[in-house]
């Protein structure tokens, strides 16, 4: 799965594990991402590092961080999901993760202070907080798929604007 194409919904959803994790770790910048490499500790997935150095064989192979299970590894993707400007679309694809019975009504956290319903906020700020490294993994794929879907739309529209006027 490349995220120079990035997956549909259903195919984020069906994302697990290594293939998951191997989804964000290309969103950061990992390249050559291979699940069978054979690293000092065994076979496991690995890549060349976004920043090419160190890594276990001296050019940049480094172990493909488990994002869908270790808080510790999402907390480098939170901190270049704000680096990028991303915060408002991460939380909205979060929200769909954790509570899409509230993300349907709201499309991001953003809302519930923006509309002021009488939902149950503090569970939807609950699960938000106390998201899983999985469902944070899935999050970060579904952000990158619905960006790509918001440009593809927005290059289509741009392109129908350039032959309406080249046709008139």
């Amino acid at each position: 799965m490349s995220m120079t194409n990035p997956p549909t919904t259903d195919e984020v959803n069906a994302l697990q594990g290594r293939e998951l994790d191997n989804a964000v770790a290309e969103w950061m910048g990992y390249k050559n991402i291979q699940s069978d490499c054979y690293t000092p500790s065994g076979k496991d997935t690995c890549g060349t590092h976004p920043l090419g150095v160190g890594g276990f064989d001296g050019h940049g192979r480094v172990v493909i961080p488990n994002y869908s299970e270790n808080i510790t590894a999402m907390l480098e993707v939170r901190d270049e999901i704000q680096k990028r400007g991303l915060t408002e679309p991460y939380i909205e694809a979060l929200s769909q993760v954790v509570a899409p019975e509230y993300a349907s009504i709201f499309n991001s956290a953003i809302e519930l202070d923006r509309h002021g319903v009488d939902i149950n906020g503090h569970e939807f700020m609950w699960r938000m907080a106390h998201a899983t490294p999985e469902q944070r993994a899935r999050a970060v794929v579904l952000m990158v798929q619905e960006i790509a879907a918001q440009d593809r739309l927005m290059h289509q529209m741009s392109d129908h604007a350039v032959g309406a006027v080249g046709g008139e």
